[in-house]
């Protein structure tokens, strides 16, 4: 059985939630990554694929038609993104935002004209051969282009032996190259030097997946601050609604007129509301987070009777200012927002 997370998200809320997926996955990657060099990758200068990869990403997607061009303060780094992908925190609009931000333009190197890394661009002589151990080009202005990386046979051949070609690192077509840097951002599944990957992009991709549709189950305690803003929103939910307009039809919650807000919110406290719809936007907005919420209201008397005054606001079908006693008939009358915090 997984060990749930639990995490304060603010003072008063408390999240608990299955840990992500993506962490290990990504830690996967970046193992798989920095545990290819050399000869591996086709690279003689050293350095593993992680120190490449990031260096590559990092400069190429300030793309000229980027939105995150580095000149708004919208640049994100694989730094940046490597700390929301391996800390346990519930996770924010904000670092969604990043997550998708980042995936578009890794995305949007693909068909970049110099930026693609299947397309780098390299020529090379068209006609050659090896004579006696030497190399000999018989027309050297008559060359051909290469796509991806410069690891071909005539590398091989101009290296006397000594750097192999990489077969599927090179194509003499766009397109269709698949060297180290395509694969480390692109791939799904493919093979590098014996070493099955799932590239950066199809992890980022899943991750905001997971990330939208984790379920949260929250407790919102005496401690969280309810003010009017707040309290407003919350009141929008339709589940939040329909408990507490269920708790106002409860007779034992009511002393003749007077609602027993204390006891009502004690009941309130054992109810889970299932948030869905629009609605969970509006949680998340109040929570700080992203994902599926089911929330525990456990709230003190103040708190509970803050988020009472504002359901009038909302109701479609009654009028909750105006309710009426479930024991007596007689009108309820419910203290404005500024008596309650009087109170």
């Amino acid at each position: 059985m997984v060990e749930k997370n639990t995490k304060e998200i603010s003072p008063g809320l408390i999240a608990t939630f299955d840990p992500y997926k993506f962490e290990e996955k990504y830690a996967d990657w970046a193992k798989k990554m920095a545990d290819l060099s050399g000869d591996a990758i086709g690279v003689t200068g050293g350095g593993n694929l992680l120190e490449h990869i990031t260096s590559h990403v990092d400069s190429t997607v300030r793309r000229s038609n980027s939105k995150n061009s580095g000149n708004d303060g919208a640049f994100v780094t694989l730094d940046e993104i490597t700390k929301i992908l391996t800390n346990k925190d519930p996770k924010t609009p904000l670092d969604l935002e990043k997550l998708e931000d980042f995936a578009d333009d890794i995305e949007g190197l693909l068909g970049d004209e110099g930026l693609d890394p299947r397309n780098t661009l390299f020529t090379e002589p068209a006609d050659w051969s090896v004579v006696d151990g030497k190399l000999v080009i018989d027309d050297p202005e008559n060359t051909v282009e290469v796509y991806g990386h410069y690891r071909t046979p005539f590398f091989e051949a101009k290296s006397n032996g000594k750097l192999k070609a990489k077969p599927g690192f090179y194509s003499f077509s766009p397109d269709t190259a698949e060297p180290p840097y395509y694969l480390a951002l692109f791939s799904n599944g493919e093979s590098l030097a014996g070493t099955n990957i799932t590239g950066l992009l199809p992890l980022l991709k899943n991750a905001i997946r997971e990330i939208e549709t984790t379920d949260f189950k929250i407790e919102m305690g005496s401690s969280f601050k309810m003010n009017a803003n707040v309290a407003k929103k919350l009141a929008s939910v339709s589940s939040v609604r329909k408990a507490i307009s269920s708790l106002l039809k409860n007779k034992n919650l009511w002393d003749g007129s007077r609602f027993k807000a204390k006891e009502a919110a004690d009941a309130l406290a054992t109810k889970e509301l299932k948030i869905a719809g629009k609605d969970i936007e509006r949680v998340n907005e109040i929570l700080g987070i992203v994902g599926r919420p089911t929330l525990t209201l456990r709230l003190n008397r103040k708190q509970f009777m803050a988020l009472y005054s504002q359901l009038d606001t909302y109701s479609r079908s009654s009028n909750f200012n105006e309710r009426e006693s479930p024991v007596n008939g007689e009108k309820i009358i419910v203290k404005s927002w500024t008596d309650i915090l009087r109170a």
